[in-house]
This record gives C-alpha cells, sequence and structure tokens, in this order.
C-alpha cells in the first residue's frame, strides 16, 4: 500500500508537471540577465505585506514520506531580538502526527532565553490545529496521566502563531513561561512585487528534505507585548509550609515593544546530518563604508541577512540516504533582494565564514563568537527530538558585498555592516573539534532547474493556480 501511495504520488505530481511545462511555454519567453535582476525591485512600496509561500500547513497525511510509516515533521522558529535585554527564541514542532505507533510522535514548545532552554512537550497530538494555506497553528497540552509532585502542569498550556500574533503557556521543571504579543511584517523572502519560496517551485515536490522557508526576514512587535519566565527552585503542586513563593521564585519579564523579529519554518520525513545557520537583521555601520553612500545607522536599518548550509536527503532518487550538500546566502536591503545560491563555507563554533558568488556581485560573511557563548537546542532527527544543535544569540556578524564590473576580480564594495546580536548556530554530527570546509554541489537536473528564474517564477505562479483545484499542502 505505501509503494502504491509513493507512486500514485509521482505520477500526479508528474502530470503538474507537464501541465505546468505547457503553461510555462505559452506564457512567453522572456529571459532574465541574472537571478539578482530577476529578484532585485523596489517598486511599488506601497503594496501591503504578502506572506511567502509555504506559509500553510504541510502535514496532510497525503503528503507523508513514503518511508518510515509516513514519518513527518514540522516546526516553526520565532527569534525575538530585544534592544536592551538580549534575545529570545521560541521553537514550535508537531511530529509524526499520523503514524499513531510512532514513538516520536508529540506536539512541543521551546523557550530559548539568554539564561536556557525551556521545554514542555506532549505524546497527544489530537488537539493540534493548523491552517493548509496560511500561517495559524495552535495546541492545548492535555494534563498528563501521570502527574508527579515535581511538575505541575496547568490545563491552560497552550501555545498559538499566526500572522497577526504570538500567545502561550509552558510549563517546564525549570520554570513557567507566558509569552504575547503582536506581529507586525515588514520584510518576507523576495521584494515588494513577489514572495519567493526559499527552494522554488521544487519545495512543492518531494524531490529533496528537508524543506526550508523564510517566512519573515524581519518583523516588528506592536506596543504592549511580553514574555515572563517564572523559575523556581523546584516545582511542587503546592509549597511546603517552610518554602515561600517569594524564596522559591524568581521573575524575568521581556519587555516587547518593537521587538525585531524573525520567523522561519522547515518539513519533510527526513532530516539534515549536518548544517550552519546565520541570521542578523539588527546591523549598524562597518569599518569599510562606500564612498557614494551614507554611513549613518540609517542606512541599514531594513537591511537583513540569512545563510545556510546542510547536507540534504534525496527521497525522489530511490534512497533515504542519498545526500547533496546545498547552501545559501540571502540578503534584503533597501527594499531589493540579493540571493546568492553559489557558496563556500569553512565553519567552526566560534567562526564561520562564508561567501557567495553571483549576478555580478560578491558576498562576505564572518560571524564570530565566544567558545562559551552557546545553548543547545532540540532538533529532529531520526530518532526524534535531540539537542544536538548549538547556537548563541550573541554573535558578531560582519557583512560585505562587492559589486563587480567587466573583467574585476573584487569589485567596488557596496556595502559593509556589523550586527552584535546575530544569531549563529551549528548542527547534526559533532564536530566541535573539527572544521567543515564545504561547497554548494546541487545535483543535477535538480541545479538545472532550481536555477532557472523563468521557470521558477513561471511554474510558481502556475502551481498557485492549480493549488485552487487541487490540494497542495502549505501553499
Amino acid at each position: 500500500m505505501t509503494t502504491l501511495l509513493y507512486w500514485y504520488r509521482i505520477v500526479h505530481y508528474l502530470a503538474i508537471c507537464i501541465i505546468g511545462s505547457i503553461y510555462v511555454t505559452s506564457n512567453g519567453s522572456q529571459k532574465a540577465t541574472s537571478l539578482v535582476d530577476a529578484l532585485s525591485s523596489s517598486a511599488n512600496q506601497n503594496r501591503p505585506f504578502t506572506w511567502p509561500p509555504h506559509s500553510g500547513y504541510h502535514g496532510k497525511p497525503s503528503f507523508g514520506n513514503r518511508n518510515n510509516n509516513n514519518a513527518f515533521f514540522e516546526g516553526w522558529y520565532l527569534r525575538i531580538i530585544t534592544e536592551s535585554q538580549g534575545s529570545l527564541a521560541l521553537i514550535f514542532h508537531i511530529f509524526d502526527p499520523h503514524p499513531t505507533d510512532s514513538e516520536r510522535r508529540g506536539v512541543g514548545c521551546q523557550v530559548v532565553t539568554p539564561f536556557g532552554t525551556f521545554r514542555q512537550e506532549s505524546k497527544d497530538v489530537s488537539s493540534f490545529r493548523a491552517a493548509s494555506h496560511k500561517l495559524d497553528i495552535r495546541y492545548d497540552f492535555s494534563k498528563p496521566q501521570n502527574q508527579t509532585a515535581h511538575v505541575r502542569t496547568s490545563f491552560r498550556d497552550f501555545f498559538r502563531l499566526d500572522v497577526d500574533k504570538a500567545s502561550g503557556k509552558i510549563t517546564s521543571p525549570e520554570a513557567d513561561v507566558e509569552f504575547d504579543f503582536g506581529v507586525r511584517p515588514e520584510v518576507g523572502w523576495g521584494t515588494i512585487e513577489r514572495q519567493y519560496s526559499v527552494a522554488g517551485f521544487l519545495a512543492s515536490f518531494p524531490v529533496f528534505e528537508p524543506h526550508y522557508q523564510v517566512l519573515l526576514s524581519r518583523g516588528k512587535v506592536p506596543a504592549g507585548g511580553f514574555l515572563k519566565v517564572v523559575q523556581t527552585h523546584c516545582k511542587l503542586a503546592e509549597p511546603p509550609n517552610n518554602l515561600t513563593t517569594t524564596n522559591a521564585t524568581k521573575t524575568t519579564l521581556y519587555n516587547l515593544t518593537d521587538a525585531t523579529l524573525y520567523l522561519e519554518k522547515n518539513w519533510g520525513g527526513s532530516f539534515p546530518s549536518q548544517w550552519f545557520w546565520i541570521q542578523a537583521n539588527t546591523f549598524v555601520p562597518g569599518n569599510e563604508q562606500p564612498t557614494s553612500s551614507s554611513s549613518s545607522s540609517s542606512s541599514y536599518l531594513d537591511l537583513c541577512v540569512t545563510s545556510t548550509g546542510a547536507f540534504r536527503r534525496l527521497p525522489l532518487f530511490g534512497s533515504t540516504e542519498q545526500e547533496e550538500q546545498v547552501a545559501l546566502i540571502a540578503l534584503h536591503w533597501k527594499g531589493e533582494f540579493f540571493p546568492f545560491p553559489q557558496v563556500d563555507w569553512s565553519i567552526e563554533w566560534g567562526n564561520w565564514v562564508v561567501r557567495g558568488a553571483y549576478g555580478g556581485y560578491l558576498v562576505e560573511l564572518i560571524g564570530t563568537c565566544s567558545e562559551e557563548e552557546g545553548l543547545p537546542v532540540s532538533c529532529p532527527t531520526d530518532q526524534g527530538m535531540q539537542e544536538i544543535s548549538m547556537e548563541t544569540f550573541r554573535g558578531t556578524l560582519r557583512v560585505k558585498l562587492f559589486q563587480k564590473g567587466d573583467g574585476e576580480k573584487s569589485g567596488r564594495i557596496v556595502l559593509d555592516a556589523v550586527d552584535p546580536h546575530a544569531c549563529l548556530e551549528i548542527g547534526g554530527l559533532p564536530w566541535s573539534d573539527r572544521t567543515w570546509v564545504g561547497k554548494s554541489a546541487m545535483k543535477e537536473p535538480i541545479k538545472s532547474v532550481a536555477m532557472n528564474v523563468e521557470l521558477e517564477e513561471k511554474a510558481s505562479d502556475f502551481l498557485k493556480l492549480v493549488s485552487n483545484f487541487i490540494e497542495i499542502p502549505g501553499l
């Protein structure tokens, strides 16, 4: 039955591709001169914000991976950067919602703070709700059947995230965490004119896993948002007579008004064996300023940088063990979008060096942090959620962007900026004692398809049209 379902899905997707190719051909053949030229535009700044593709939930029963009894994971990562209290992150996930006998099955929320990570998880997925075609997830934690004297769980424990708001309350053995704040989107993934899928239209097909999408390169919290952490020496159903709540608790309240936001997600049935990740969107000028532009901090208020690289699996090629090494760098700046799919890197904990070149531009990212500035984060693995990632919110990231003329090797500098609040991460295989040196090596024919800008735009438009008649999860 699983094999039949797999081949039905392949035929289904191939049919969409064939029809799509006819649609693409019939809609002209105007070619873009480069990926940067095609995606960079600051026109019509007054358009309302449009959320990127794949903002919706992908975990429908028909979308499951053909292996491991429809194994599936979807996770959301929301970073919050405050001006004076450091950074925070909210991480929500659902694992194997459909195979009822899976040991990985469950829903969870992580809250990462400068002084620790707090988690609440449940094996019961029945109260998880999500919209298929827009960002809207919610979950109510149920009371555990075997509640111990050391862990107190309220019926009101929950989390919710949608296009307007994030709210929730979780209980961990170390702390109670409550949050409630608005979400005001500013920059997605692309330009004002058009939002893109990070992996293009291929993200709608079972070509590679996991899938990855940045939903907000930058957003803001309106007035009134907060996150509160109440730490306890021990979690008790009722404090003993000799222990008062005043002595047993420590409350930290974060004022999130005007905090900067970043939001991404990933999903699929398999997981990268190794990866790195860089994110920054609170920049100030660097040392080398372009002579033709202002060096004031206001020149970089809208600069957002995201970079990631990983070994991802290729289930469509017949084996879940076959992988390819891919990476990207993306800059949003002054209403323009600069994507770099051709990337090389040299990374170890404490030092991230990533470079990209494409469309007449060169970019260099250099991230640093101390060896001690790391917090563990639980991530999906074949065995379930495990602490296989380390990240810091206090990294320093320097970004340089160069534009090359004909015959130039280095080019002239057009951007030099530093973010002292960058998020830097490594994950996967243990590599604390070694350096990972890599280069993008996307396999054919995936590379030719993914790098074809005209095909990407036309095929994405077609999929959006088809989604009105055929269920395409996430779009």
